[in-house]
């Protein structure tokens, strides 16, 4: 058994949330969410061993709203600090730590979308870390509405593409400490993945985890009614849908959707490369600070 903490990542429409509200159920681990302490502030102030820096990087935290629905009792915080290592991860712990401590559990967790880009400082600042990393099928998830937005497909299949690749890479860097969870996995087999989920991070399975998570429904056993939609998917991800387990036949679904999608395909390609240009150096700039 372990007291590090947990974190949920992946994309929106994943699963997080409902596992979040499960693991939380569990005696032993309070679950935050949207805290954003990694991708809002993780390297932004500088050296936290400087106390100028140091308190500006608190200010900012406790201007944001999700931090501050954890209640933090600031002036313990910055005393406890004052203590051990300046860094960022010691930093973002104490907060945590003190709310789990509130509610009367042992360990803590936090869920945040694209977590995943900062596993290596994750693994760095807690050693002893649990990562879950929620994925879903992409023609499944929920995008049906977007596709009536020029370019805004692209765009979100360059994004799962991103973190389907940083799944498996971190999942090979870390075997041990990183989970690959499927939405439609959890959805299909609640109890035998929430039993898998808690041995994963060092936890007796308790029933109340499974009483807690809200009810899923994993789709349809037909891909998204939008076959041109789907066939873009496809062409550009399919290795990566196999690779997870998914089935995808990128050549019939092209043939079926392509004619009807031509005008909207250079755009949603364009949007893909727009993503990988600005929006993923974004996250990695971020990440290796």
């Amino acid at each position: 058994m372990t007291d590090g903490p947990i974190f949920l990542g992946g994309l929106s429409h994943s699963g997080k949330t409902p596992l979040r509200i499960a693991l939380d159920a569990h005696s032993r681990i309070a679950m935050t969410r949207r805290t954003y302490m990694w991708t809002r502030f993780y390297g932004r102030f500088g050296d936290l061993a400087q106390p100028e820096q140091r308190e500006r990087c608190l200010d900012a935290m406790m201007r944001d709203e999700g931090i501050r629905e954890l209640d933090p009792n600031v002036m313990q915080i910055r005393t406890e600090f004052a203590r051990g290592d300046a860094t960022y991860g010691r930093l973002f712990a104490l907060f945590h730590a003190q709310h789990a401590t509130r509610m009367g559990k042992a360990r803590w967790g936090d869920q945040l979308g694209l977590v995943e880009a900062f596993a290596d400082r994750i693994f760095q600042a807690y050693p002893d870390a649990s990562v879950i990393h929620l994925i879903r099928d992409p023609r499944r998830n929920g995008w049906d509405h977007t596709y009536r937005h020029v370019g805004r497909l692209g765009w979100l299949t360059a994004r799962w593409l991103f973190s389907a690749d940083l799944a498996a890479r971190n999942l090979a860097r870390y075997p041990d400490r990183y989970l690959v969870v499927r939405y439609e996995t959890l959805a299909a087999e609640p109890e035998a993945t929430l039993r898998r989920i808690t041995s994963f991070v060092g936890e007796e399975y308790e029933s109340q985890t499974l009483d807690a998570l809200p009810g899923q429904a994993a789709g349809s056993p037909e891909l998204s009614p939008n076959d041109a939609a789907a066939a873009f998917v496809e062409r550009y991800a399919s290795d990566r849908l196999e690779a997870l387990g998914y089935v995808a036949d990128p050549l019939e679904r092209t043939r079926l959707g392509a004619a009807r999608y031509i005008v909207k395909w250079p755009a949603n390609r364009t949007a893909m490369l727009a993503w990988d240009a600005f929006g993923a150096s974004s996250v990695r700039r971020r990440a290796s600070r």
